[in-house]
């Protein structure tokens, strides 16, 4: 029997209805002349650039039960 990795994703309880359905990992649109929209960081040569946000949303009642980047390791700006 080989052995495999089995990876346990969390349930996203929502905090407005309890509800447990969920879809994760959606994408913020923009309009095109908006730009960036997403958490800034300074890259080589002092260049700014944004981290897209992703949210998970709950699909019982549409709140947002969580916002975040997939990529971290950035030279975050703050302010």
């Amino acid at each position: 029997m080989s052995s495999s990795k089995i990876t346990l994703e969390k349930t996203a309880i929502c905090p407005e209805c309890g509800g447990t359905d969920t879809v994760k990992s959606v994408g913020i649109a923009k309009m095109t002349e908006a730009g960036s929209i997403g958490l800034g960081y300074s890259t080589e040569y002092f260049v700014k650039a944004s981290e897209p946000l992703v949210v998970d949303l709950c699909r019982d009642c549409g709140t947002v039960v969580r916002l975040y980047v997939k990529k971290t390791d950035k030279r975050w700006v703050t302010v």
